[in-house]
């Protein structure tokens, strides 16, 4: 094996190693209070009456953002840890900025709407 693709390799291993990790620590806190309402539902619940515990919807709420956050974690792990992914992410933002500005440039110089066409 060459230095360059073991290089490679373990960046890759590195960068599967903090996606892992990522994903474990966002959807653990989720998983351990669907246990926690499941084996020992008093511990869990505040108020008698479910529908009014505020506490516990907060809670749940909050873990369940936490681990719906892991969809826009893994893209920001590629970027900081993975040059070629960061050259075409670049890539692509500024195509779609360079369209948007022909677009935007189209659409104030038209007169058209869209219940027009």
């Amino acid at each position: 094996m060459t230095f360059d693709l073991l290089f490679f390799l373990l960046q890759v291993i590195k960068m599967l190693i903090v996606v892992v990790v990522a994903f474990a620590l966002s959807w653990l806190p989720l998983h351990l209070l669907n246990i926690i309402v499941d084996f020992a539902p008093p511990v869990a619940l505040t108020d008698p009456d479910p529908e009014n515990d505020l506490t516990f919807y907060g809670i749940f709420y909050a873990c369940h953002w936490l681990a719906m956050a892991n969809n826009f974690m893994n893209p920001l792990i590629y970027n900081f840890m993975n040059d070629h992914f960061k050259v075409s992410a670049n890539m692509l933002l500024k195509s779609v900025m360079e369209n948007w500005e022909v677009y935007v440039a189209w659409r104030i110089t038209s007169n058209t709407t869209i219940s027009d066409t």
